[in-house]
């Protein structure tokens, strides 16, 4: 199917060209329905990256804790699914809020900021069955990140993922780019990673392999190559004695970056998350040991890594959390990473109240409160909608 896809505003649900080259299966799992919600792990609290992500059967996969449609369902498809929501009264507000002159941005955030993915979907797929495309018609009545963080909802959080990817590879180096690609890659779990993959290459119809092979560059690219084989072990009960030899051979490697990216993308998160406290016990902190050791794009990625795993309350929250406030801390405002960061964060709502909660005990100041003071405008209303909800 040819694409009317622009590189700027991709449209949900539309596959771009497709090579020759066959996308990634979707694995065989349980159902969403089966699996859904959170996986206890002993002695440690996981990542929400690693809580019950697992492709559903039919039409539902599970990404980043919420329950999402499949991104190869046609538009025209998405409203005739099972649900008890009802986008009849949204589809006319939205139309409503951009008749004539101007655009009534309050109703626009009203109809879209506080929908699940899934509801977006379905909305979308009510617009297609009225012969409109939801995501070009807001694109042309928004500017802005405004329109970013909105068309950011309606793509939902996959589709989001491998547009970000996309834009990440175009431009490659910068300080952006670099947060795209740890943010989105790393930290997944193998089902995520399959998903990703499989999402970018019906949307681009290139290999998501094949790109960070051409545009990654310097030691984070056998990371980034790493990661996506999807060799992870099961999040399993660890070994004590595989453990003390990770921690035996880190200590005494000589080669501490290829140390470090064999077993950071080859143990399961928990075995991770235990020798990291392990590590600092004998020796001292392994996240002192990545910065000495360490540099640019890969030191980031492995410290981003850590930072999720390590044992403490809610770590990978804390340090979303953390990143949130680099891009309001300074001189300007990285308005495209406060989208970007914001969006993903706000996808599952247990998530953004623990990365709210982590931001009120860092910095004293409620999350919100911080953005309220940051932007402006109706992209400001936007992001309080989503910073504020309970």
């Amino acid at each position: 199917m040819e694409s009317s896809y622009q590189p700027s505003l991709p449209s949900a649900g539309q596959p771009a060209v497709q090579s020759s080259a066959a996308p990634p299966p979707f694995p065989t799992l349980p159902n969403v329905s089966q699996s859904g919600g959170f996986m206890p792990q002993p002695d440690v609290q996981m990542p929400m990256a690693q809580f019950g992500v697992t492709p559903g059967g039919g039409y539902l996969l599970r990404y980043l804790n919420c329950e999402v449609l499949r991104y190869d369902l046609p538009l025209s498809e998405l409203a005739k699914l099972p649900g008890s929501y009802d986008p009849a009264k949204d589809y006319a507000d939205i139309l409503k809020a951009c008749r004539g002159l101007g655009t009534d941005n309050k109703i626009l955030i009203q109809a879209l900021a506080n929908k699940s993915p899934r509801d977006l979907a379905a909305l979308s797929g009510y617009f297609s069955s009225q012969g409109r495309d939801l995501l070009d018609y807001i694109s042309k009545e928004t500017s802005g990140y405004f329109r970013d963080g909105l068309t950011a909802l309606i793509m939902g959080p996959v589709l989001y993922d491998a547009k970000m990817l996309n834009e990440a590879f175009d431009k490659p180096g910068n300080d952006r780019s670099e947060a795209t690609l740890t943010e989105v890659l790393l930290c997944r779990s193998n089902e995520e990673l399959e998903i990703i993959k499989g999402a970018y290459h019906f949307k681009y119809g290139r290999q998501l392999y094949d790109e960070v092979v051409k545009k990654v560059s310097g030691s984070v690219k056998k990371l980034f190559i790493m990661t996506l084989s999807t060799q992870r072990p099961p999040e399993t009960a660890p070994s004590a004695k595989e453990i003390d030899e990770d921690v035996e051979t880190i200590f005494k490697s000589n080669d501490k970056k290829a140390t470090f990216t064999e077993i950071f993308t080859r143990r399961s998160y928990i075995h991770l998350s235990r020798m990291i406290t392990i590590y600092k016990h004998r020796n001292k902190s392994l996240s002192k040991v990545i910065k000495k050791e360490t540099s640019g794009h890969l030191r980031d990625a492995l410290l981003y890594i850590l930072h999720g795993i390590k044992e403490r309350q809610n770590p990978a929250q804390w340090r979303d959390a953390k990143r949130l406030e680099k891009t309001m801390a300074g001189l300007g405002t990285k308005n495209e990473l406060l989208v970007f960061r914001l969006l993903r964060a706000q996808w599952n709502n247990e998530n953004l109240q623990l990365v709210k909660s982590s931001y009120l005990r860092r910095y004293s100041k409620a999350l919100d409160d911080r953005i309220k003071g940051e932007v402006s405008g109706a992209y400001r209303d936007l992001m309080m909608a989503l910073a504020s909800r309970s």
